[in-house]
């Protein structure tokens, strides 16, 4: 997508500039008449797979695992850690599961009705070039209303993503990651910190056994990341679906 880089982005009047590109393609490569199969081919890409969902409920069973690590350490108060910052990852981690719950279902739901979904998706693009009654039209233009629905989860133009995995997660999921990669957990001293020491030399005093576990908790993030970002991808594939929707209805519709 050119112009829609966030779930909150997709409007009606930002879909008539997004879809001018894909409306030139599909007018280059549309072929009728239009099959099933031919149409398939082109959404398939946007919809939610088996797999989608086996890594996110992956990343949301790490997510009991991780705090149940950060909660372990914090409560030792062992002096080496840096407990304000333990106390902030365990914040941040923990407002990942319900969003991620959510996109879950919201992916399970989608999958359930692929069938319907896609058999409803042929009929109205095969529809739309030979509906000229009025109404006709306003009962098809219902339906895609109604399918628009079942993606966007929302009857207006817009992705209703507010209870979702959206840029906040995925942006602070991001940012715990790098930062315990850079010692986010550990104590640093007055004296390291005035003169900016690097982690990889603050690390030669920390136990063995300390960075091992900050080694666990880093790719116990990791694992919750690919979970989040994935759930992330899935919104947005959903509005790229609605735009190609979108665009058929435009090329086709008369």
């Amino acid at each position: 997508m050119i112009y829609i880089h966030k779930l909150s982005q997709l409007s009606p009047k930002i879909a008539d500039i997004e879809v001018i590109p894909i409306i030139r393609n599909i007018k280059d490569k549309i072929n009728f008449p239009l099959t099933n199969e031919s149409i398939e081919s082109s959404f398939i890409e946007y919809y939610v797979k088996d797999e989608n969902l086996t890594l996110m409920e992956n990343s949301l069973r790490a997510v009991d695992i991780l705090l149940e690590d950060l909660i372990k350490i914090y409560n030792e108060k062992n002096p080496t850690y840096e407990q304000i910052n333990i106390a902030r990852a365990i914040k941040l981690v923990e407002e990942i599961p319900n969003p991620l719950k959510n996109n879950i279902e919201y992916s399970k739901n989608l999958l359930n009705r692929k069938q319907d979904i896609f058999d409803e998706l042929f009929n109205i693009i095969n529809l739309l070039p030979n509906t000229i009654n009025i109404e006709d039209k306003r009962k098809l233009n219902d339906r895609i209303n109604e399918l628009f629905n079942h993606i966007l989860r929302n009857r207006d133009f817009s992705f209703n993503y507010n209870d979702l995995i959206n840029e906040v997660h995925t942006s602070h999921i991001k940012d715990l990651y790098n930062m315990i990669d850079n010692g986010f957990l550990f104590h640093v001293r007055l004296e390291e910190e005035l003169a900016k020491t690097k982690f990889n030399v603050i690390k030669l005093r920390i136990p063995q056994e300390l960075l091992l576990t900050s080694e666990k908790i880093k790719e116990g993030v990791l694992e919750i990341k690919q979970g989040v970002d994935k759930a992330y991808q899935i919104n947005m594939n959903s509005i790229n679906f609605a735009l190609l929707l979108y665009s058929y209805i435009r090329v086709l519709h008369k």
